[in-house]
């Protein structure tokens, strides 16, 4: 059976990044320049940044400094999903991961159940061993999900 490919979904990961990026940097100009005052408004989490806002050392918020680099770091683990779409890799042997996903290959024997849920907009791929650990890869290819669904369901029906 040839190899089932599972990509990330770029769309949606590119919208993600973008706003991302704007909220990163954002925060970062919030955490550096003493000068920008945040007002608690009715935009969600605005209380907790102009919160931690007051925090400085030196004129520099620590904790929003923190919370752009948390912020950063995911978007390039974005920017390497969106570069190398494969989030799965379903061959002969079994299944193969993004390096971002941290997680060793799986063999068949290895893997209990695999579904597919949309949420949101975005497909998840839920996968659950053996071994009884659960997870999940998102955002997802909906049709490549799909059909790696259905080619455990065939192999599972095979045996």
């Amino acid at each position: 059976m040839p190899p089932t490919r599972v990509r990330f979904s770029g769309g949606y990961l590119a919208i993600v990044m973008l706003a991302g990026a704007v909220g990163a940097i954002s925060v970062a100009l919030i955490a550096l320049i003493p000068a920008i005052e945040v007002e608690p408004s009715s935009a969600r989490g605005s209380e907790v940044i102009a919160y931690l806002a007051q925090f400085r050392w030196e004129g520099i918020s620590i904790p929003l400094v923190l919370f752009a680099a948390a912020v950063t770091y995911n978007l390039g683990q974005m920017a390497r999903r969106w570069i190398d779409e494969t989030a799965v890799l379903a061959d002969d042997e079994g299944l193969r991961f993004h390096p971002s996903i941290r997680k060793d290959p799986l063999g068949w024997d290895e893997v209990r159940h695999i579904r597919a849920e949309s949420r949101f907009g975005a497909m998840q791929l839920h996968i659950r061993t053996v071994a009884g650990k659960r997870f999940r890869i998102t955002p997802c290819d909906h049709d490549e999900v799909r059909a790696l669904v259905a080619r455990f369901a065939a192999m599972s029906d095979e045996t």
